[in-house]
């Protein structure tokens, strides 16, 4: 591909997938400043591939994929220096207690689920087909169908007062947590 075929691309991929991106990777790696650097990495070796030759069929897909394991890398990585997460940004007192309410609100939610429920969860409120979602993860289409059934049920069940306990000790957001503690408030 040329290069200003590839740079085309990338911005018509920018506009339409950096929001979700960005939402999907601090959700996972728990701060906002370190997921902004992942999906920016995503999207430059994304250029890089197309400017190699390289085919992909799904973008949106390679992306989230790329965007995944870049998260997965650095959180197995031993962490060199503390990064600025979202809750530090100075913003207007009234917007960041709204912030902070939601984001305990999702974040008690979202405890019950599995790591496996959440990804396909989220990956599903980016508007991906369960046969991506599917291709993203790497399981065939019916475990995507019962994985987000199950997250749905849980979630329900949460509302309602009636939360299934989630693993003891899984990681959310990026951080080591029980079901007994709260939840680092960071994106």
């Amino acid at each position: 591909m040329r290069e200003q075929e590839a740079c085309e691309l990338i911005a018509a991929l920018y506009e339409a997938t950096y929001a979700p991106l960005l939402r999907f990777a601090c959700h996972l790696i728990g701060q906002m400043e370190a997921a902004e650097d992942v999906v920016q990495e995503a999207f430059l070796r994304l250029h890089r591939s197309l400017l190699e030759g390289r085919r992909v069929a799904n973008y949106k897909a390679w992306l989230y994929c790329s965007v995944r394991r870049e998260v997965y890398r650095r959180l197995q990585a031993p962490q060199q220096v503390e990064m600025e997460s979202l809750s530090d940004v100075p913003i207007g007192p009234w917007i960041q207690s709204i912030r902070e309410l939601e984001f305990d609100e999702v974040s008690r939610r979202f405890a019950v689920l599995t790591r496996r429920e959440e990804e396909v969860l989220l990956l599903r409120l980016t508007a991906m087909s369960y046969r991506e979602i599917a291709e993203e993860l790497g399981i065939n289409v019916g475990s995507v169908s019962v994985l987000l059934s199950r997250a749905i049920r849980k979630l329900q069940d949460s509302m309602r007062g009636e939360p299934r306990q989630g693993p003891e000790g899984r990681r959310f957001c990026g951080r080591k947590t029980s079901t007994s503690t709260s939840v680092m408030k960071s994106c």
